[in-house]
């Protein structure tokens, strides 16, 4: 059957993608995703947690965000940061890239995880 067809998930322990034509459903819109892998411009890591003008962009699109919280932690030893923005994106997915700005100025960038995964694989763990 003709596409396009999209990635809607993805099984790395069982080597399965799935796949759909269904671009547009609810289930796949969120606004709060995982970010890791960081790489700021300036060489250091800026204060992202009190920047109030923060905004962020996902995908190639002229869309950026509003963030609505920004919040460091570490998973398994690894920088991580929980990422929310003040509406859902049909599109977030992970392997893309967020790219972060202090109101017009780009600080740098990170990789989108899998929910509740972390870059090197390791299942998240919840904390109380």
């Amino acid at each position: 059957h003709g596409g396009p067809w999209y990635v809607a998930g993805k099984d790395c322990v069982n080597n399965i993608v799935y796949v759909t034509r269904d671009y547009y459903s609810l289930d796949k819109a969120r606004n709060k995703f995982t970010v890791a892998g960081f790489n700021w411009i300036s060489g250091v890591e800026p204060p992202l947690e009190s920047i109030e003008n923060l905004r962020v962009k996902v995908r190639h699109g002229e869309k950026i965000y509003p963030c609505t919280s920004f919040t460091f932690g570490a998973v398994n030893g690894e920088r991580v940061s929980d990422v929310v923005i003040d509406e859902d994106d049909q599109g977030l997915a992970p392997g893309q890239y967020a790219v972060f700005y202090d109101g017009e100025e780009c600080l740098g960038c990170g990789k989108i995880l899998e929910p509740n995964v972390g870059a090197i694989g390791l299942t998240r763990q919840a904390t109380a």
